[in-house]
């Protein structure tokens, strides 16, 4: 497959991805973290990190859990000063549009 051909295919993947993931949003899971999420052994499966100007910076992961008929995928973000002290950490489920 040529390289042209190869960034096609993942652009329409890219477009795909995020026409499905508007049908949902991230509800907000009060007290969930993304350390109560590691401890309690859910796989993380992703993270990014972003920076501000003046030196703040935010973490978002993504975490996973499957049991016997369900999937869980949560979102967290933990935020944290020019020093890298954490200020906050707050973790999302993808919920469907009602």
């Amino acid at each position: 497959m040529t390289r042209l051909g190869f960034a096609v295919l993942l652009a329409l993947g890219t477009i795909t991805s995020v026409s499905a993931s508007e049908a949902a949003e991230w509800q907000a899971l009060p007290g969930m973290t993304s350390a109560s999420l590691a401890q309690s052994g859910w796989r993380q499966t992703g993270a990014a990190g972003l920076s501000w100007p003046d030196g703040r910076q935010a973490v978002v992961s993504f975490w996973e859990s499957t049991s016997e008929k369900q999937r869980f995928t949560f979102r967290c973000v933990a935020y944290f000063d020019k020093d890298f002290h954490q200020t906050g950490d707050a973790c999302y489920q993808a919920v469907g549009k009602d």
